[in-house]
């Protein structure tokens, strides 16, 4: 069991990369668009609100039908998600933070499991930390 300490907090959140933002991002567009379908669909069509389906608080599967008047919307959304562009970083503390997943993190073997009061994490194996539960907690 080796502890480890953090020189910073770990409830910091990293810069994500290029293709998790670009993945989140197109993901996030198309709610976007479908929500702004169906409520355009419902304003352009008032009696099309008629038959109510129980679904249990879950969204509908039903996709939205195209509006000719948001098309244009649309395509113009959708260029400027494929001309987007990234800068590089140049944040010392934001370079550390992701390094540091990566090598004590990612690229580890080892479980980091946190101290109780402290901010120390301790790193160590799995049948060690099986071992320990087992050993201190009662039955």
């Amino acid at each position: 069991m080796e502890s480890t300490r953090f020189d910073y907090s770990t409830k910091n959140i990293p810069l994500p990369s290029e293709s998790d933002y670009n993945r989140k991002l197109i993901d996030k567009t198309e709610h976007l668009c479908r929500r702004m379908r169906w409520k355009a669909y419902f304003y352009l069509n008032p009696e099309a609100n008629g038959e109510q389906k129980e679904t249990f608080g879950f969204n509908s599967r039903n996709t939205p039908p195209q509006i000719p008047a948001m098309l244009n919307f649309e395509k113009r959304l959708l260029n400027v998600i494929e001309n987007i562009k990234f800068k590089k970083v140049k944040c010392w503390f934001q370079q550390k933070l992701s390094s540091d997943i990566q090598t004590n993190i990612k690229k580890s073997n080892d479980l980091l499991i946190p101290a109780d009061k402290t901010s120390n994490f301790y790193k160590m194996d799995s049948t060690a930390y099986n071992g320990l539960l087992q050993k201190n907690i009662p039955r």
